[in-house]
């Protein structure tokens, strides 16, 4: 049975005076594409401005997981956080949402204006059953924007946790009016924390810092 992690990569530019960090990154890049056979890398990115690199990752057999790290660690200095997750419409059936929502993610993010969303949901003052019926309503806004609506959505709870982490392409004006609207935020607002972080594609940015020139 295959499980899911979040991969979360920062780079120790500061053990390395004079790092190439586009060359590196391409080097990178490649190991996470296909190292082990074991694993399946989901989604790779790279966080805009930063020397960070987050990916999702199913994986078979974790000691793919492990040789890949191991590659990883012989490249150079990293801080690496791996953190098992939960497919976002497994907890979405738990909720009771329909069915017809909860179908299995194409994990389509193929646009190029991305963020990630961290949502960190809390519930005091409310009864269990209050918050997760909130949070029923929550998923079931999210999940048909993929569904119906056709958005470029993938979505990813933290295992045990009351975190979720979002990947969304959409403008930066919509993201922000989403922010207010969202069923979460308008009922239990004052107990969410969200943070955002642009994003690129890995890929994209390997290829396109080595060849345009701006």
């Amino acid at each position: 049975m295959s499980q899911l992690f979040f991969i979360h990569i920062r780079i120790k530019e500061s053990s390395t005076p004079g790092m190439d960090l586009p060359m590196f990154l391409t080097k990178v890049t490649s190991l996470l594409g296909g190292y082990s056979s074991a694993t399946t890398c989901i989604h790779r990115f790279k966080v805009t401005g930063e020397p960070r690199i987050i990916a999702i990752y199913e994986v078979k057999n974790i000691l793919g997981l492990e040789r890949t790290m191991s590659g990883l660690s012989r490249m150079g200095v990293f801080d690496v956080e791996c953190i098992p997750l939960l497919a976002y419409e497994t907890f979405a059936k738990f909720l009771g949402v329909d069915q017809g929502l909860t179908q299995p993610s194409p994990h389509q993010i193929t646009e190029n204006q991305l963020f990630w969303l961290e949502f960190t949901l809390e519930y005091p003052g409310k009864k269990t059953e209050e918050f997760l019926a909130t949070w029923m309503i929550e998923a079931t806004a999210a999940l048909s924007t993929r569904v119906v609506q056709g958005r470029q959505i993938d979505l990813f709870k933290v295992l045990a946790e009351r975190k979720v982490h979002v990947f969304i392409s959409c403008s930066a004006e919509d993201l922000d009016k989403l922010s207010f609207t969202l069923p979460v935020m308008q009922e239990n607002g004052a107990n969410t924390n969200i943070k955002c972080h642009a994003l690129q594609k890995l890929d994209d940015y390997t290829n396109r810092i080595n060849k345009e020139h701006l």
